[in-house]
């Protein structure tokens, strides 16, 4: 790990905080270069809807994980705004993503399910990269290791090695990038994209935490595990009917009974 980049005067700049601004442009040039094939938005819609994704993303990933960590900032509440050194709930920007995503859409009357295809490797390669910045900062550490796997993090105060979570999550991260790709060309809805890569975060987080240190946990679990559960069931209902019915819209009683019409008339 390597907390601190390098210096300006006495001002430092963080490992976390740089590899977190990478991951940032690397996911806006993906989506960029992709919005150049499948044209869902103008190229001035897509770098406003990044800002606002950005600013949303961050503070729902920063009010997940202080939510789930308030002790550490019981003692002082203004150490909340302090991003330089980590903290960010990745549940927590995925929901306040996907609000953002409906309400600008709507807004701009772009197809929202459209718009979140487009995004869906995109999302996957910032949270790739992002844990870079994690490994590096010292922080989503795994639990202790056996000598010879782990990797000790010095830095953070640690002598015993830990698994290096972090880098497993970003080699799962990439594997699921190319997955998506490869979906993207058999959907058979919009949406289905997005909504497949919330059910592969969702496996990959379950698996990762039982690697991590992610306390408090009830009945064996962590809460990030069973936010997991229940993403990735919501996501396979949403997918398994939307695939039956040719539509993301799996709520809405007007198809249902379209649908159910259109069959009798077979």
């Amino acid at each position: 790990m390597h907390r601190v980049l390098f210096y300006i005067g006495n001002f430092p700049v963080y490992s976390y905080g740089v590899l977190m601004a990478l991951a940032v442009f690397l996911a806006y040039f993906l989506v960029k270069w992709r919005n150049k094939t499948l044209k869902v938005a103008t190229d001035e819609d897509i770098s406003d809807f990044y800002v606002w994704l950005i600013l949303t993303g961050i503070a729902g990933a920063r009010l997940a994980y202080v939510l789930l960590h308030f002790s550490e900032y019981s003692s002082n509440i203004l150490s909340i705004f302090n991003l330089r050194a980590g903290g960010l709930a990745l549940h927590g920007a995925l929901i306040a993503g996907v609000f953002v995503f409906i309400y600008f859409a709507k807004k701009r009357k772009i197809s929202p399910m459209k718009l979140l295809d487009l995004f869906a490797p995109s999302v996957l390669l910032g949270i790739a990269v992002g844990r870079i910045g994690c490994f590096m900062n010292g922080c989503c550490l795994g639990v202790e290791a056996p000598a010879g796997i782990g990797v000790i993090f010095a830095d953070a105060g640690y002598t015993m090695p830990r698994y290096p979570t972090q880098i497993y999550e970003m080699i799962l991260d990439f594997v699921a990038i190319f997955v998506l790709l490869y979906w993207e060309k058999h959907k058979r809805f919009e949406g289905e994209v997005m909504i497949g890569a919330f059910s592969l975060y969702s496996v990959i987080r379950f698996i990762l935490e039982m690697f991590r240190e992610s306390p408090p946990r009830f009945f064996g679990l962590s809460i990030a595990q069973y936010l997991s559960i229940f993403l990735f069931f919501l996501t396979l209902v949403w997918i398994l009917k939307s695939r039956e019915k040719g539509d993301v819209n799996i709520f809405s009683r007007e198809r249902s009974k379209r649908n159910a019409s259109k069959k009798k008339g077979k």
